[in-house]
């Protein structure tokens, strides 16, 4: 069974700090919920879906976390 993570935030600097060691350690996927994606420097990566959207977006936040 494959294991999904989502970050909200994910252009902040702890959850840079996260991202990396969770592709680093683990095998689980990763939803990256970010503003801007400048801020965030990562390797394309099967394993990795960046949404572009304002954390305030509830209604995304629900759909990505219904799957």
């Amino acid at each position: 069974m494959c294991e999904n993570v989502l970050v909200l935030r994910a252009d902040d600097y702890i959850a840079r700090l996260v991202i990396s060691r969770l592709l680093n350690e683990t095998n689980v996927n990763l939803t990256l919920f970010l503003r801007d994606s400048q801020h965030l420097s990562i390797e394309k990566n099967e394993r990795v879906n960046i949404v572009k959207r304002d954390v305030k977006d509830f209604a995304s936040l629900n759909r990505l976390m219904r799957g």
